[in-house]
């Protein structure tokens, strides 16, 4: 991100596509929990864990770097993948940003579908 402040766009892309090639080459199965539901296991990345945080991290800068040079179709899948990583937490805030990304796209059958799937909390009060 240093590269990025400093207006040298190139090397901070490079050096983030870099360090996402190391994490998923570098990728263990301890990284990955398992969630169960309704006899089906679904494997989930845990957020919390300090090997999954940079890899975390990574991605979402590589989100917010593809937003600001206009690669918004770069940005949705990016997030649509962060977000399926942790679905029900979403520790990265990618619900936030989400429907920016799907409005711009004029990708809105995704956004109805993920609504009606049920499988994030639409509010404070659902997830009580």
């Amino acid at each position: 991100m240093v590269f990025v402040h400093t207006n040298n766009l190139e090397n901070g892309t490079e050096l983030l596509r870099r360090s996402i090639f190391i994490y998923e080459y570098a990728c263990i199965p301890t990284l990955f929990g398992s969630f169960s539901e309704r006899d089906t296991e679904i494997n989930l990345m845990d957020a919390d864990l300090p090997e999954n945080k940079g890899f975390f991290s990574a991605l979402f800068r590589l989100m917010q770097i593809s937003c600001m040079v206009g690669c918004l179709e770069t940005s949705l899948c990016i997030s649509r993948f962060l977000l399926s990583l942790d679905p029900i937490r979403d520790p990265m805030g990618i619900l936030l940003t989400l429907d920016y990304f799907t409005l711009a796209t004029h990708n809105f059958r995704y956004l109805v579908d993920l609504v009606d799937s049920n499988v994030v909390s639409n509010s404070y009060m659902d997830s009580l």
